[in-house]
């Protein structure tokens, strides 16, 4: 499958859950390789030291953009393949910690996070009065700033 924007996607790192190159079973990944066949995806959205998320490209049939993930999942408690498509929004940005993804602002502008509250992984809508133009995080913290404007 050809790329007509010829975006890459070149990984290198720690590799312990395949969330660097899913094909290899080596804990690190010490010369950058091109995943960009392997995953589908032409952007990444989101990463962390054990799983990142994916935007797919040209799914046939899809009303949106799709999102993979590969490495670990918390939702399964598992290493995931590239087959688990966790989200169906049309994500911008993600915001989280070590665990995951712990929301996400979606290209509308509305800002979802995890309900956790709910005994199975669900993200609701933040409810705000107001559409937000991009989020920022602190990492070492759960404080999420969003942010307003044209």
């Amino acid at each position: 499958m050809s790329n007509n924007n010829n975006k890459r996607i070149y990984a290198f790192g720690y590799n312990g859950f395949g969330q660097t190159n899913p094909e290899s079973q080596d804990a690190i990944i010490s010369m950058a390789i091109d995943i960009t066949e392997i995953t589908n995806c032409n952007k990444i959205i989101w990463a962390n030291f054990n799983s990142t998320l994916g935007e797919m490209r040209d799914v046939q049939g899809d009303d949106g953009k799709s999102s993979i993930l590969w490495g670990f999942c918390q939702q399964l408690d598992e290493v995931t393949s590239l087959t688990f498509k966790p989200f169906k929004k049309n994500i911008k940005k993600c915001f989280g910690d070590d665990d995951g993804i712990q929301g996400f602002l979606d290209f509308d502008g509305n800002l979802y996070y995890l309900n956790l509250n709910s005994n199975q992984e669900e993200f609701i809508s933040s409810n705000f009065s107001t559409k937000f133009i991009d989020i920022a995080q602190f990492w070492t913290g759960k404080d999420v700033i969003g942010i307003t404007g044209r």
